[in-house]
Order: C-alpha cells, then sequence, then structure tokens
C-alpha cells in the first residue's frame, strides 16, 4: 500500500510547479507588454553604390635636393602652390635659430586671430544658436584630423574654433575688447623679429607646382608615362627607388595627377573613357573627388586598371601614394529608415511610424538597401513616409491604429 503522505507531496509538487510555469509567464508578458518601444528619426541621406578598392597615386614630381648644412625651415606646406624659382625654405645654422621663425609665425597668426575677432563689434547681429553649431563642428573636425593624423587640418581647426570662441564672447559680453591683447602680441612680433637670424641659403624649386615635404622612392617609377600601359600585375609589384639623402621634398609639376586602381573586367563594363566619375575617400578633406576615367588596360586575367585623373589638390592628398576609395556606381538620395523598422503586413511593405497616440502603417518605396539601414523614397502625400517621421523601430504586436502613448 502506497504512502498517502507520499500522493499528497508528489501532488503539490506539481501544483507548484504549474504555479511558477503561469507565474514565469505572466511575469514574461507583462514584461513584453511593458517593454519601451525604440524609434527612429526618418532622415535625409544620400547613399553611395560601387566598387570599393584602393587607388594608387601617380603624378609628375620632380624632386628637390639639397647638400647644403643646417635646419631647414620650410615656408611652403604640403599642397600648396609655389612659383619657378620660388623659395621653398630657408636654411638655418641651428635648430633654435629656425625655431625663431616658428614663434614669429605662430604670434602672426594668434595677431590676425584677435584682429579678425575684434572686428565682430556688432553683437545684435550675433545668432548664438548658429554661432554654438559652428563650434561644435569645429571642434568635432579638430578632433576627427587629431585622429586621422592629419595634424596640419586639426591646426587649421583649432584656429578657426578660437575665433569661433572668442566671438562667442563678445556676443554673450564677456569680452569685448581685446586691443591691448593684440598691442602686447604685437610688441613681443617686433621684438623677436629685430633679432632673427639670417638665413645661411636657401632651396629653391625650378619648376612650378604643387609643394611636397616627403618623397617615397615613387616620384621617378609613377608618372604619368605609365598610365596607358600599367597592368594589375605591375601595378602589384610595384617597388620603390631608393632615396637619397639629399632628398627634401619634391614639386608635383603637373596640375592634373592620377589614381590607378584595380577592378573585375564585368566592373570596368559600367565604365567608358572620357567619362566623369565621382570618388568617395575617407579623407575628411577630400571626402569626395571628381575624376575623369583617363584609361582602362586590360590584364592577363579578368582584371583591369582603371586609371582616373584629377586637378584637387591639397595638403592630405599632396602627401598620400595609396588611399581606399569607393567608385560610385550609383547614388540614392530619400529617407533613411533602420532595416529593423521594415515590416511586410498583408504583402505590403512598409514601417510603423508614430501618428498622435497611435501606430500607422505606411507603405515605403525602396530605392536602396544596405548593412543595417534602407533609403526609402520621400512621400510627402497624405499617407507616406514623410521627412522626420517617428519610425518604430521595436514594438511587440504592432497593428494599425494601435493605441501607444
Amino acid at each position: 500500500m502506497k504512502d498517502k503522505g507520499s500522493i499528497f507531496t508528489g501532488g503539490r509538487v506539481v501544483t507548484a510547479l504549474a504555479l511558477l510555469l503561469f507565474l514565469v509567464y505572466f511575469v514574461y508578458q507583462a514584461f513584453a507588454t511593458l517593454m519601451p518601444m525604440t524609434t527612429g528619426t526618418a532622415v535625409h541621406y544620400t547613399a553611395y553604390d560601387g566598387v570599393q578598392t584602393v587607388g594608387t597615386i601617380i603624378r609628375d614630381e620632380k624632386l628637390l635636393e639639397s647638400n647644403k648644412e643646417g635646419v631647414r625651415y620650410f615656408v611652403v606646406g604640403d599642397g600648396e602652390k609655389v612659383s619657378k624659382n620660388g623659395t621653398v625654405a630657408n636654411v638655418y645654422a641651428s635648430k633654435s635659430e629656425a625655431q625663431v621663425y616658428t614663434d614669429l609665425k605662430n604670434l602672426e597668426t594668434r595677431i590676425a586671430t584677435l584682429k579678425e575677432v575684434q572686428s565682430y563689434n556688432n553683437t545684435e547681429a550675433v545668432d548664438l544658436n548658429v554661432l554654438n553649431r559652428k563650434i561644435d563642428t569645429e571642434f568635432i573636425s579638430m578632433i576627427g584630423s587629431c585622429q586621422d593624423g592629419a595634424y596640419s587640418d586639426s591646426r587649421t581647426h583649432m584656429d578657426e574654433l578660437l575665433k569661433l570662441l572668442n566671438r562667442k564672447k563678445i556676443a554673450v559680453g564677456e569680452e569685448q575688447d581685446y586691443s591691448g591683447a593684440i598691442t602686447q602680441l604685437t610688441s613681443q612680433y617686433n621684438s623677436l623679429a629685430a633679432t632673427a637670424p639670417t638665413a645661411i641659403g636657401t632651396i629653391t624649386s625650378d619648376v612650378s607646382g604643387y609643394f611636397v615635404s616627403t618623397v617615397d622612392g615613387y616620384e621617378k617609377v609613377l608618372t604619368s608615362e605609365v598610365i596607358k600601359t600599367l597592368t594589375p600585375k605591375q601595378l602589384e609589384k610595384l617597388k620603390p627607388e631608393e632615396v637619397t639623402d639629399s632628398a627634401v621634398g619634391k614639386v608635383v609639376s603637373n596640375y592634373t595627377w592620377y589614381i590607378a586602381c584595380t577592378m573585375s573586367l564585368k566592373e570596368s563594363a559600367r565604365f567608358k573613357i572620357g567619362e566623369t566619375v565621382k570618388l568617395k575617400t575617407t579623407l575628411k578633406t577630400a571626402n569626395e573627388l571628381s575624376v575623369t576615367v583617363e584609361s582602362i588596360n586590360l590584364g592577363d586575367d579578368d582584371r583591369v586598371v582603371m586609371v582616373f585623373s584629377c586637378h584637387n589638390m591639397n595638403g592630405d592628398l599632396a602627401v598620400m601614394r595609396t588611399i581606399p576609395i569607393t567608385v560610385v556606381m550609383g547614388e540614392y538620395e530619400g529617407l533613411r529608415v533602420s532595416n529593423k523598422a521594415i515590416r511586410i503586413v498583408d504583402g505590403k511593405t512598409g514601417v510603423y511610424v508614430i501618428s498622435g497616440m497611435q501606430a500607422k502603417f505606411v507603405e515605403i518605396n525602396i530605392l536602396h538597401s544596405a548593412s543595417g539601414y534602407t533609403i526609402c523614397k520621400a512621400d510627402n502625400n497624405k499617407g507616406g513616409l514623410r521627412l522626420y517621421d517617428e519610425v518604430i523601430e521595436k514594438g511587440k504586436n504592432l497593428y494599425d491604429g494601435k493605441i501607444i502613448r
């Protein structure tokens, strides 16, 4: 005969387990119901579709060589123009003498900055909201330039940031007169200039063009003479020549320069010689380049070398030899929404947006899909997806007309 206590104990265990499962289910449903929705805003966005590759920069470059002993102080920056027989650098007897001219340049910049700020004397015409946005933009650009190693650009952004901050001080009445500071800095400049050492030599360029303060050994390897014959295998096997100690820089003597890259024969069929193409780069200072298809060189396999000509130039481009690029094949402009927001309801593709206190399903016209987001056509008509609509990206049991607020 079975022990009744054991039977009752087993029944209590089953009842307890059932109750526990019910509580877990109840808590889950309550949590799911109370779980907050996540939303995003439909914003205007431009996306690009194309061939991602690495571009090799080809330029006609004239090496600058000098055996003059001493410390060089360059009077021309990377990417700046130099005239024929123009001075590129002065040579001084010591580092401390060259530093004097660096200090003079810094003082000159600070004086010019304060004079410019001082000229903003109409505080009523200043829009503080616009000014604050400009300050934020310059600060972010300065940090980005530092992260990218573009230190010359970071200095430019820093100078502009200081101008904006000082201008804001004037606008809010914290500081209105910089004449004392300007007088003091001018006095320092004049005193330093009066004792500035004389250069013991100069370095000049015998051609005009863009100056670059570095050399990499490809100056005589990658010239415009190779753009019609360069093959994929040759591009991959390029090697630099040895750089001599006398090389102090170079001048890009032709204002037209080139970018060579490899791609498949199938991808190259999209382009034709003479066509204007857009390149996207990783550079903040030259994020987009307008180029012309100069040459399409067939290789032994199913690859080609595409050569693009370009006329844009700045300090970052001047010192680069290779650069990641996207050869744009398609451009899509519309409203950007998260892929998590897209749903199919009754066979129709769309998203739920918040309309008043309700969820509203609107159909979308997809222009381009990428990893994580989709570009949709803007539809300002009643019932379509519009700019700045609040789009539901995550929510439970959504349906048209559901009260959500």
